[in-house]
C-alpha cells in the first residue's frame, strides 16, 4: 500500500478483497486489479477518532481498543482480532467485546463475544459466522448468566444468488431452534426469508409457545397489492414489552390479532387490529381491550384507537400515539367506571385493598420518563389503610388533575360501620409519576378511626370512634397525621400491663422502657417461665409519626389488663383532654390528666379470691410522657353486705351485730408499678361505734388480715374463734369443716397475706376457724 493511501480506500480495498474471497456472490462489479499487499499490525488506540475519521465509522469506546491482524491479498489470508472493554456503535452499547476473524481462500471464519442488555437483563452473546464455498453459516446464542432459565439461539443458512435482473438474491432458511423468556420456552420453527433488490418475501415465520404464537409471510416490495402479515394469539403482551425495556408503566394481556405491513421498504406503513384479553393497567384488571393501530416510519409514531371494555361495568376509550422517534405519547382517554386499581403501585405502601371507579376525560402525555396527567374525573375509592385497620369508603368526589398534581375535592368518607359520616379532601403531588406526596384533610362525625385486634408484639389494643377533623401527610417512607377528635360510644382501649419489658416495631406502636408489675403481688413459680422466644419480624421501613389531640369522655372506655393470666383487670370511664405523640421508631409519649368517674376492678388473689371493685369517682390518672410512667391515685370498693361485729369480741356492748363493710383499695404510684394499700369503711356505723372497730383494727397488720378475711370469707377474723365454737358443742360435720378450713384455707390465706405484706408478716391467721358465706 502507498503511504498517501486514504483511510476509506484503505478500507474499501481490503473490505471488498475479503468479501470477494468468502462471499463471491456478492460482487456486483468486476473485480478490479489491485496491487500485492501484504499487511501486518498491532496497534491499541486511546482515541476514537480513528474510527470516526479514518474509517468513517460511528464508534466510542469505554477504554483503550487493542487490535492486531494480517492481510494477504496475494496469498489469500487474513487474520483479525480486537479487544475492547466496552464500544457504543451508534447508541448501541456492548460490553467486554472480543472479536476474532481468520480466513483462507473461501472459506472465513468470525467469531463475536460480548456483554449486552437486553430488556433490562444482562445477557452473554456468542455469534459464530462461517463462510464455505458460497454460503453463510449464522448461530447467535445468549443467556443470562444470573437466571439460567434465560437462554436462547438462532441459526441461519444464507445462500448468495443472482436474480433475474441480476440482482443480489439473499435466501436465508430459519433453522429450529429455541429461546426463552423467564419460565416460558418458545419454539422458533422453520421458515424462509427472501431478499431480493428492494424486495422482501417471508414465507411461514413462525414462534410457538404451546398455544401462543406468532406467525409472519408475505412479500413487500413495489407491488401496490404487496403486504407482510404478522397473526398472533394469545402473545404476552409483558412479555414483548420487556424486551424493549419498557418499564414506565406495566401493560399485561394476552394479544390477539393481525398486524399488516405495506408500502415499500424505504417507507413501509403498518395497521394492525388486535384484540388485548385479560388487559391490565399496572396489575388493575380493565376488561378486554380492541385495539386498532397503524404505525408510519417518517412519523415514527404509532397511532392508537382502543376500546377497552370491562362487561356490565364500564369502559375506558384511548385515542392518540406512542412515538417511538420521540420517546413519548400524548393519549386521550375517556373513563365510564373505569377501575381506578392501577394506583395501587404509587399508593400501595398507604392504602391495601385499593379498590375505586372513575368517569371523565384524562390526556396522558409527555416522554416516556416524564408522562404527566391532565384532566377532571369523578370517583368512587374504597381501600383499607393499614396505619389504622380502618376500611373506608370514598364517594362522589370530583378528581381535578394538572401536571404534577391530583386535587381531591368533595369525597363523602365513610367507615365499615356505616354510622360514621364525613368530608374529605387533598392533594397527591408528583414529578412525573415518581417522588410521590400527599396530603389530606377530613371532617368526621362518630367515624371508626382505629380498629386492630390484639397483636403479640403490641402493648394495646383498640376501636375508636371520634368526632373532629385529621391531617395526613406523607411520601415514600413516611406518614404523619395529626388528629384532633373528641371519643363517640363504643370507643375501647385496652392496655396490657403484664406484658414483655420490650416489643418490635413492626406495627403501628411501640413502647420502651416498660416494667410491670401485677400491684404488689408476686407471681407463683409457675407464672415466671420464660416465654418462648419469638423471630422477630422484619422492621418496617416506614416513618410513622402521628400526633393526638383527644377530648375523652365517659363514652369511651379504658380497659386495664393487670395479670392476663388470670384476667384481672380494670375497666374505667371518665373525661379529660388528652396529648399524645408516636413515632413507631421512637417513643409513644402521653399527656394530660384522666378523671376517673366510675368503672370496676376485677381482681383475683391466687384463685381463691374473685371480686369485682367498684371504681370511687374523683380518682385521677396523669401522664407527662411515657404511659409506663403515668401517676394513678384512684380507689376501688367491694361491699360486704352483712358482717358480724361479734367476731370481734365488743360484747353486748355494740348495738350493731351486723355492719355493712366496704373493703378499700387505695392505687398510686406509677402505671407501670402500682402501689396498693387497703382500707375498711363502714357506712352504717355511727362516730362512736366507727372509733370503737378501728380501735380493735388499730395496727397495718390487722387492717390487711380483716381485709383479706373480710374479701375470702365475708366476715371478721377472730382469733379466740376455736373456744367459741367449743362452747356451743359442734358436731361431727363443724369439726370436719373446721379441719379443712384450718389445714387448706387458713394456709392459703396466709400465703396470701404473707405476699401482701411483702414477705414480712409477723402473724399468721390460727388453725381453729369457721367460714361464713363470701357475699
Amino acid at each position: 500500500m502507498t503511504p498517501d493511501k486514504k483511510g476509506s480506500d484503505i478500507r474499501q480495498t481490503v473490505y471488498e478483497d475479503i468479501l470477494a474471497a468468502a462471499l463471491p456472490q456478492l460482487q456486483t462489479t468486476k473485480c478490479r486489479a489491485t496491487p500485492e499487499y501484504d499487511w501486518a499490525f498491532s496497534m491499541r488506540l486511546k482515541n476514537t477518532d480513528f474510527f470516526k475519521h479514518v474509517l468513517l465509522l460511528p464508534l466510542e469506546t469505554d477504554g483503550d481498543i487493542a487490535a492486531n491482524g494480517i492481510f494477504r491479498n496475494h496469498a489469500r489470508t487474513s487474520f483479525f482480532q480486537l479487544f475492547t472493554d466496552g464500544i457504543d456503535y451508534n447508541g448501541q452499547k456492548f460490553k467486554d467485546l472480543r472479536l476474532f476473524v481468520k480466513g483462507e481462500k473461501d472459506s472465513y471464519n468470525c467469531l463475536l463475544q460480548t456483554d449486552r442488555a437486553l430488556g433490562g437483563n444482562n445477557y452473554k452473546w456468542v455469534a459464530e459466522l462461517q463462510t464455505d464455498s458460497g454460503t453463510l453459516s449464522t448461530n447467535v446464542q445468549w443467556r443470562n448468566p444470573e437466571v439460567a432459565k434465560h437462554f436462547g439461539e438462532i441459526d441461519l443458512l444464507t445462500e448468495f444468488s443472482r436474480g433475474a435482473s441480476n440482482e443480489t438474491k439473499i435466501s436465508t432458511k430459519v433453522n429450529p431452534t429455541l429461546f426463552t423468556i423467564g419460565d416460558t420456552i418458545w419454539n422458533i420453527a422453520s421458515g424462509l426469508v427472501v431478499v431480493e433488490g428492494k424486495a422482501v418475501e417471508i414465507n411461514n415465520l413462525r414462534l410457538k409457545h404451546d398455544d401462543q404464537w406468532l406467525a409472519v409471510s408475505g412479500r413487500l416490495g413495489k407491488g401496490e397489492n404487496d403486504s407482510i402479515v404478522a397473526r398472533l394469539s394469545k402473545i404476552d403482551v409483558a412479555y414483548v414489552l420487556g424486551l424493549v425495556n419498557f418499564h414506565t408503566v406495566e401493560f399485561t394481556g394476552q394479544a390477539t390479532g393481525r398486524a399488516v405491513v405495506n408500502g415499500d421498504l424505504k417507507n413501509p406503513q403498518l395497521n394492525a387490529k388486535i384484540r388485548v384479553d385479560d388487559f391490565h393497567f399496572n396489575t388493575g384488571y380493565m376488561g378486554t381491550a380492541h385495539i386498532l393501530g397503524g404505525w408510519s416510519k417518517e412519523e415514527g409514531r404509532i397511532n392508537l384507537d382502543a376500546h377497552i371494555v370491562e362487561d356490565g361495568v364500564g369502559y375506558t376509550d384511548v385515542l392518540g400515539f406512542v412515538s417511538l422517534a420521540e420517546k413519548g405519547l400524548d393519549l386521550d382517554i375517556k373513563s365510564e367506571q373505569t377501575t381506578l386499581q392501577f394506583l395501587k403501585p404509587y399508593i400501595g405502601h398507604i392504602f391495601t385493598n385499593l379498590d375505586g371507579r372513575t368517569t371523565g376525560r384524562m390526556r396522558l402525555h409527555g416522554p416516556f420518563k416524564k408522562l404527566d396527567f391532565e384532566g377532571e374525573e369523578t370517583a368512587s375509592i374504597s381501600a383499607h389503610l393499614d396505619v389504622t385497620g380502618v376500611d373506608y369508603t370514598l364517594t362522589d368526589g370530583r378528581v381535578h388533575v394538572r401536571p404534577g398534581i391530583f386535587e381531591f375535592a368533595d369525597f363523602k368518607v365513610a367507615d365499615k360501620t356505616g354510622k360514621g359520616t364525613g368530608i374529605a379532601a387533598g392533594a397527591l403531588h408528583h414529578e412525573h409519576l415518581k417522588n410521590l406526596r400527599y396530603e389530606f384533610d377530613l371532617d368526621v362525625k362518630n367515624m371508626l378511626l382505629y380498629d386492630r385486634p390484639r397483636e403479640h408484639d403490641m402493648p394495646f389494643y383498640s376501636t375508636a370512634y371520634g368526632t373532629g377533623k385529621a391531617k395526613m401527610s406523607g411520601r415514600s417512607g413516611l406518614f404523619t397525621a395529626d388528629i384532633d377528635i373528641t371519643t363517640e360510644a363504643g370507643t375501647t382501649l385496652t392496655y396490657l400491663l403484664d406484658t414483655p419489658d420490650t416489643y418490635s416495631d413492626t406495627h403501628l406502636l411501640q413502647f420502651t422502657s416498660l416494667d410491670p408489675k401485677p400491684f404488689v403481688f408476686e407471681p407463683s413459680p409457675a407464672d415466671t417461665s420464660p416465654a418462648p422466644q419469638e423471630e422477630k419480624a422484619e422492621e418496617s421501613t416506614t416513618d410513622i409519626k402521628l400526633n393526638f389531640q383527644v377530648n375523652v369522655n365517659d363514652r369511651a372506655q379504658l380497659r386495664v389488663i393487670t395479670d392476663d393470666n388470670s384476667g384481672d383487670n380494670i375497666q374505667v370511664r371518665g373525661y379529660g383532654p388528652m396529648r399524645a405523640t408516636y413515632y413507631n421508631k421512637g417513643r409513644f409519649e402521653l399527656f394530660g390528666t384522666y378523671n376517673v368517674q366510675r368503672g370496676t376492678y376485677k381482681m383475683s388473689l391466687q384463685d381463691i379470691i374473685r371480686k369485682d371493685f367498684t371504681l370511687q369517682p374523683g380518682g385521677t390518672l396523669v401522664f407527662t410522657g411515657p404511659p409506663s410512667e403515668g401517676r394513678l391515685n384512684f380507689q376501688a370498693a367491694y361491699m360486704v353486705n352483712s358482717a358480724s361485729l361479734s367476731d370481734l369480741n365488743f360484747g353486748a356492748g355494740m348495738t350493731n351485730n351486723s355492719v355493712r363493710v366496704n373493703c378499700l383499695l387505695n392505687i398510686t404510684g406509677q402505671t407501670k408499678a402500682p402501689q396498693v394499700s387497703f382500707g375498711l369503711d363502714f357506712p352504717t356505723l355511727g362516730d362512736e361505734e366507727r372509733r370503737m372497730v378501728m380501735d380493735v383494727i388499730n395496727t397495718e397488720e390487722d387492717l390487711n388480715r380483716q381485709f383479706v378475711y373480710l374479701l375470702g370469707i365475708g366476715r371478721f377474723y377472730n382469733s379466740n374463734y376455736a373456744a367459741q365454737q367449743q362452747a356451743v358443742g359442734l358436731s361431727q360435720s363443724n369439726v370436719a369443716a373446721k379441719s379443712f378450713l384450718s389445714s387448706t384455707l387458713t394456709n392459703q390465706l396466709n400465703n396470701i397475706i404473707s405476699n401482701a405484706m411483702g414477705g414480712n408478716a409477723k402473724w399468721s391467721i390460727g388453725t381453729t376457724q369457721t367460714s361464713a358465706r363470701a357475699k
